[in-house]
């Protein structure tokens, strides 16, 4: 190492150390300005496999006094700034299942990321032969919440890839080879796909559904939620349970594995005249990749929300604190049919008895989200924070859900 280099880099660094106050060690107990100090810094570079540097003292121009060990003080002084740059990395924590052949089924995956900003995002990848950015290719950025958690819908692929990059990246639709950690792209990272799914499936009016089994804070309560609260019986009927107890209830949702987009959704109901008013049945949409859209949510929700005072149904186009986004109405006792119609620029619901009879009908027109990765969900759960609280198990039953473009 040439010696004029040394010496340079000795006397910038010696004077960056002498005019911090927080080094200085008086000699008499007090730090006062103009008072000879001294600093004693010495680190045998024999733990790096180098024999110790030659002692040398300086005196700056304070009256200060800085006796280290040269070579040892510099070598700390530059890997001490290294290691304070956080190195960025990302991780999937939820693995879809592998499928070579892509399909027109979806699946949930998420992770997290270290030593990033929350103003970063995650680019996906799915690899069936080549890798196609995933969720969409009109929005192949996926958001990272204050936790630096991500989480966003995919196509099926053998492989999954995560990218961490900065939000002027734009990423390729489809590509053969993924790029490397370099200029926008912080962190890489791929997994192959799992042998069977992250959680369990049940089949139900010719579709496959996708069980949750994960808590969630849907409604504003804190609730578990287990695959065995969903069951079909002998005639093909969905059932949808909340078992447990009022100090941890346990609830159930399903979704349907794949994107379906404008058309009409349908459901025929048994009885839900006799839930308890912090019971929840929420029929949905949803999509984790539409954020700018309220994530393409239009529900059909039946509840009193705790209070037993007021309607049992309500039609929402989100958000719903926008009045005109919502229209309540009220369900009467016995079987149901009830229907979302999604066509461009427009939402019409519709609520009628099982013997035809029209109970309720509502057209939303502003501000229609178009189709995205939105999934159609069942939810049954329980709605703690109004004046009533939930006493007893329950649960609903779903004889028919219908689809057509």
């Amino acid at each position: 190492m040439p010696k004029r280099w040394l010496r340079a880099a000795w006397t910038r660094w010696t004077r960056s150390l002498t005019q911090s106050s927080y080094f200085a060690i008086p000699e008499s107990g007090d730090v006062r300005k103009g008072q000879k100090a001294v600093v004693l810094i010495h680190m045998p570079l024999s733990i790096f496999g180098c024999c110790p540097g030659r002692r040398k003292a300086v005196r700056s121009q304070t009256g200060m006094t800085v006796a280290v060990t040269a070579w040892s003080a510099l070598l700390l002084h530059g890997c001490a700034a290294k290691s304070n740059v956080p190195q960025a990395a990302i991780q999937i924590t939820r693995v879809p299942q592998a499928d070579s052949a892509g399909g027109i089924e979806t699946e949930v995956i998420e992770g997290t990321v270290s030593g990033a900003s929350s103003d970063d995002r995650v680019v996906l990848y799915a690899q069936t032969g080549t890798w196609w950015v995933q969720p969409l290719e009109k929005e192949p950025l996926t958001r990272l919440d204050r936790r630096l958690h991500w989480i966003n819908g995919t196509h099926l692929g053998t492989k999954y890839a995560a990218l961490l990059v900065d939000p002027k990246f734009t990423p390729a639709n489809n590509i053969t080879e993924l790029p490397g950690v370099s200029g926008l792209v912080k962190a890489v990272t791929v997994i192959p796909g799992q042998s069977r799914p992250p959680s369990p499936y049940i089949s139900f009016s010719g579709y496959r559904w996708r069980t949750r089994t994960t808590a969630s804070n849907r409604g504003g309560t804190r609730n578990r939620y287990a695959a065995e609260n969903i069951w079909t019986d002998r005639m093909g009927a969905l059932h949808l349970q909340i078992t447990g107890g009022p100090k941890e209830w346990i609830c159930a949702e399903i979704t349907l594995a794949q994107s379906l987009g404008y058309g009409t959704y349908s459901l025929q109901l048994r009885d839900l005249s006799k839930l308890e008013p912090s019971a929840v049945f929420a029929f949905f949409t949803y999509d984790y990749a539409g954020g700018d859209d309220n994530h393409r949510e239009m529900n059909i929700e039946v509840s009193r929300w705790g209070d037993a005072s007021i309607k049992n149904g309500q039609y929402i186009v989100q958000p719903f604190h926008v009045p005109t986004n919502v229209s309540r109405f009220l369900i009467p006792a016995g079987s149901t049919v009830h229907s979302l119609q999604w066509e461009p620029g427009r939402m019409a619901f519709s609520s009628e008895t099982g013997a035809g009879k029209a109970i309720s009908q509502h057209v939303f027109v502003s501000a229609m989200p178009q189709p995205g990765l939105e999934s159609p969900r069942m939810a049954f759960y329980v709605y703690n924070e109004g004046p009533h609280k939930q006493a007893r198990p329950a649960e609903v039953v779903v004889d028919k859900f219908r689809y057509l473009p």
